[in-house]
């Protein structure tokens, strides 16, 4: 059956004598989310399985269950928090987590194109902050993309930045024990892919994840890729090419948020920041540095809905150039003790 008709299929079983699952909440190449409740604490949560064909493929099986280690090993308020992890006799592994509610900075994008710099440096912000104690675990997550970072709001209206999907996930420290990813394979989303991810370097570390916050920082501020066309030509240009100057696409921003990014997506990692903490250190430097004032000609009448890839285009213009902002993150409500509720995704 295809995957469609296998997901709709799942709807009303109970995993593992536990986990009554009631509907779909989205699906991907390699596994599909459930909304489901725990038969024993009345919980709603969000459990994700394999899609069928790689119930048996032992290396997609071992991949499954190092995401749930490394989430678990990762546990903080930025990360997904994973609640079990089981197999069922039927339909084969699967990981419970806590059910969050809002929607992915994809489909964010998707609606309104781009945000307003002080929320997109401030989603910016979070993330480093949350990478910074992952790295420490010695774990790189190495799929950073918009549809991997869930903007989550909680019953008291609490807004929190998750990142999503540990799949592709490295665990540095236990690489000797196990090795799931052969030299040269390229894994990942071409758009937000290090160059060597692309490469398929075998030495991949922490800095191919600042390369993606810095790309997810262009997407956000431009409303664009930093490049784009088929697949194949992206892979390519990864490596060969740098992204069109931020500036013209989004002026207004003081200088050093434009230096931030740059950096950041360097093609040689050497040159990029050595650490999340340093980075968000700069990006926080960065919104006290002076205004930039250098704007090309007509760019604040330039439309921009034109030049984004469809799944990031505006249904309606495109929003004008950002004007000067102060870049201090929004003021959260206090964040009342005991609360926290939280999606995932395939």
């Amino acid at each position: 059956m295809d995957a469609q008709t296998w997901a709709e299929s799942i709807i009303g079983r109970v995993l593992a004598g536990r986990y009554s699952i009631e509907g779909l909440l989205g699906m991907g190449g390699m596994g599909a989310v459930f909304r489901a409740v725990h038969l024993g604490l009345s919980r709603t949560v969000a459990v994700k399985l394999l899609v069928p064909k790689l119930v048996d493929d032992d290396n997609a099986v071992r991949r499954f269950q190092r995401e749930a280690q490394a989430a678990s090993a990762a546990s903080r308020r930025g990360v997904t928090e994973v609640l079990d992890f089981d197999v069922d006799p039927v339909c084969g592994p699967f990981l419970a987590m806590e059910l969050l509610q809002g929607e992915s900075l994809a489909a964010r994008l998707r609606r309104d194109g781009r945000l307003a710099p002080a929320e997109a440096i401030h989603i910016a912000r979070t993330m480093l902050d949350t990478l910074a104690a992952v790295h420490a675990q010695g774990i790189v997550h190495r799929d950073l993309k918009p549809g991997n970072v869930f903007l989550s709001v909680d019953a008291a209206g609490q807004r929190e930045v998750k990142l999503l999907d540990f799949g592709l996930v490295r665990l540095i420290r236990q690489e000797h024990h196990t090795q799931l990813t052969r030299p040269g394979a390229v894994l990942g989303t071409p758009a937000f892919m290090s160059p060597e991810q692309v490469r398929g370097e075998s030495d991949v570390d922490h800095r191919t994840d600042l390369y993606a916050v810095g790309a997810l920082l262009y997407t956000c501020l431009s409303g664009r890729r930093p490049f784009e066309g088929l697949p194949a030509d992206i892979l390519t240009a990864v490596v060969t090419k740098r992204p069109a100057p931020l500036r013209p696409l989004c002026p207004g921003l003081p200088d050093g948020v434009y230096g931030v990014v740059e950096r950041a997506m360097s093609r040689d990692r050497t040159l990029r920041f050595p650490d999340a903490r340093t980075m968000l250190d700069a990006l926080d430097a960065a919104g006290r540095s002076p205004v930039a004032t250098s704007v090309p000609p007509g760019v604040r009448d330039a439309p921009a809905a034109a030049s984004r890839p469809p799944e990031l285009r505006e249904s309606a213009a495109a929003p004008a150039a950002a004007p000067s902002v102060p870049l201090q993150p929004p003021v959260q409500p206090a964040r009342p003790s005991g609360v926290r509720r939280a999606t995932s995704r395939p």
